[in-house]
């Protein structure tokens, strides 16, 4: 694993690289997916030419008075009078809509505190509006713990060896034992490529449940993490008392392999980047500590409570 600030070396001039990464950012850090672009001042060769086609064509109920696109691409916001249409990116329609002052003529789209920033010159007016995104985080089916009632749920997208999940185990406790009806917990597993035991802790975590174990694995492939290998997972199974015939059958199982694969691609789905990636009630939690999530967490709850 790369310590933070350390360089890929086998990157060149000219290549584009990919690999994973620790990285800091706001004061917390993450296991994550980082790519590398080639060194500035590299040669350009000079264009052949240049072609064009219809992306997208967005049909609009009013004058469009500016647009603005989301720093990932995947939202186009229109102003017009009164209101700022939400695209997603390669619909017609808009997936929703934002009522806003009709004074309001220029629009301008924050990545850095996802927020929209409305202004307007006859008016002298500024208003900066907080965007929330709700993701379809897939979690039927998933080890739980909590009320299966729960008005809250936390997704975790966790990797067994990433250092940053396991610091995080203790505060998602602390929040369940705050809130043992309002709130359930649910684990993803998103085991990175840079981590080599991460697949066969998933699979064995996985395995476990199959035996009423998950969380009690789930918690010891955290606290020995830096020693997972084949023989240490045995060895953790064993000591839950798991039967190791089946466990050792489970793990070769491909309806287990599917199980990750599909939280995976759920997780590229959601943009997940790096571990942990925290969702309550599918918003993402930007700041993935105790603090980030309990403001989330409350913020559901009350939220709920006035409906």
């Amino acid at each position: 694993m790369q310590k933070q600030g350390e360089r890929d070396k086998n990157i060149t001039n000219k290549s584009i690289t990919g690999g994973v990464k620790m990285f800091k950012t706001k004061g917390l850090f993450a296991c994550g997916l980082v790519w590398s672009l080639a060194a500035l001042g590299s040669p350009v060769q000079a264009g052949q030419g240049l072609e064009s086609s219809l992306l997208q064509e967005m049909r609009l109920p009013a004058e469009p008075l500016d647009v603005t696109v989301s720093q990932d691409g995947r939202w186009f916001f229109v102003l017009i009078q009164g209101q700022v249409l939400v695209f997603q990116a390669g619909a017609s329609e808009p997936m929703s809509s934002l009522e806003v002052g009709k004074e309001f003529d220029r629009l301008t789209h924050s990545a850095a505190h996802e927020a929209l920033v409305l202004s307007s010159r006859s008016a002298k007016k500024l208003e900066v509006i907080r965007l929330e995104f709700i993701e379809d985080v897939a979690t039927e089916g998933l080890p739980f713990k909590g009320s299966e009632k729960a008005q809250v749920t936390i997704a975790v997208f966790d990797d067994y060896e990433c250092p940053y999940c396991a610091r995080l185990e203790p505060q998602l406790k602390q929040i369940l034992e705050r809130y043992p009806q309002q709130v359930r917990l649910v684990v993803k597993q998103f085991p990175l490529k840079s981590h080599p035991q991460a697949m066969p802790a998933a699979k064995a975590a996985l395995a476990a449940h199959r035996q009423g174990k998950f969380w009690e694995m789930h918690e010891k492939l955290f606290q020995k993490q830096k020693e997972l290998n084949e023989a240490k997972i045995k060895e953790l199974a064993q000591s839950l008392g798991l039967d190791m015939g089946r466990f050792d059958k489970d793990m070769k199982d491909p309806e287990i392999e599917r199980m990750i694969q599909k939280d995976l691609q759920n997780g590229f789905q959601v943009r997940v980047q790096g571990t942990p990636t925290v969702f309550v009630n599918g918003k993402l939690v930007r700041r993935a500590d105790l603090r980030g999530i309990l403001e989330v967490v409350e913020s559901e709850l009350r939220r709920k409570k006035a409906l």
